[in-house]
């Protein structure tokens, strides 16, 4: 029995950290990010990303140029976000607004897949889309990444990494083992779609958010 349990939590450390207790004071909010940002996010995901490019190629009769209208757009504005989270005063700004932009973020990504749903108007969803996950998404990416950042230096932030990859790559093979038994039209899908965003707002509410606190304790840029 008790090598089963080591075997268990060598197998856990893998994705999770398990040194201290799982749900420790030191650990909590970081594993918990952890299952739902890369497990359960992704898993979702993988399971309706492939059936959700195949409605939209039907939906557009194979008429690529919107797709890469979109792609033009959304690098246009990924180059802007990324532009001006250069300079540490503006990544300080972001970090202590970072709840408000996730409220955002998810309110208009889930605002626009709703319009579509309701009107059909499938070009919003690629403009639209396109538009927040470049700049604000993006915005909300490069915050957490310098949580991380600040949390773990040298090779505790390779095994971070390296944990987080684990983890998606584990919940996206089990998601698009799910995907095989997933048949369904654009508006669920887009429905679904929604339900993930909100998710991923309440893993930035309730627990990236104490994690951030966490990291930044005592710091003046977080009060």
């Amino acid at each position: 029995m008790g090598d089963i349990n080591i075997m268990i939590k060598k197998l856990l450390n893998m994705v999770i950290y398990t040194d201290g207790g799982i749900f420790s004071k030191e650990n909590k909010y970081i594993n918990l990010h952890l299952i739902i940002s890369e497990f359960i996010v992704y898993a979702v995901i993988a399971s309706i990303f492939t059936e959700t490019q195949v409605q939209v190629v039907l939906y557009l009769d194979g008429d690529s140029t919107l797709l890469k209208l979109s792609n033009m757009i959304g690098l246009g504005f990924s180059l802007i976000a990324n532009a001006i989270m250069t300079k540490n005063k503006t990544i300080v700004i972001f970090r202590k607004y970072y709840v408000l932009l996730s409220a955002l973020s998810t309110f208009l990504l889930v605002l626009i897949n709703a319009i579509i749903v309701i009107d059909d108007y499938l070009i919003l969803r690629f403009i639209g889309t396109t538009v927040v996950n470049n700049s604000i998404v993006t915005i909300l990416g490069n915050t957490v990444s310098d949580t991380i950042n600040n949390k773990f230096t040298g090779t505790e932030r390779t095994i971070y990494s390296s944990k987080k990859n684990c983890m998606s790559i584990l919940a996206s093979f089990i998601g698009v083992i799910g995907a095989f038994f997933i048949k369904a039209d654009l508006n669920i899908l887009l429905i679904i779609e929604a339900i993930i965003y909100i998710i991923m707002m309440l893993d930035d509410l309730f627990i990236f958010q104490k994690f951030k606190e966490q990291v930044f304790l005592n710091k003046e840029s977080i009060k």
